[in-house]
């Protein structure tokens, strides 16, 4: 889940629960970093969902994220962002 976001310093900060232990992990996001929200098509008669493409200013704290990323120098670079609950 999102604790918090930081535009100036490019990173979100999110709770992760491993093992029965949570903990706050922040994550740098780079020009690179790839964040999709998924959304119902406004297409009549089409179902289901359609990625779409979002920035770090569409995040919000408390929704809850799947984050694919890299060890670099010590800090968690983000590949990818996927939005998996809006709350």
């Amino acid at each position: 889940m999102i604790k918090s976001i930081d535009p100036v310093a490019q990173t979100v900060t999110i709770a992760t629960t491993a093992k029965g232990k949570t903990r706050e992990v922040t994550v740098d996001i780079k020009p690179t970093s790839r964040i999709v929200r998924f959304v119902r098509p406004s297409e009549p008669g089409k179902t289901g969902f359609a990625e779409h493409s979002a920035t770090l200013s569409d995040l919000k704290p408390g929704w809850t994220v799947s984050v694919t990323a890299n060890h670099d120098g010590g800090r968690e670079v983000a590949d990818l962002v996927k939005v998996v609950l809006e709350r």
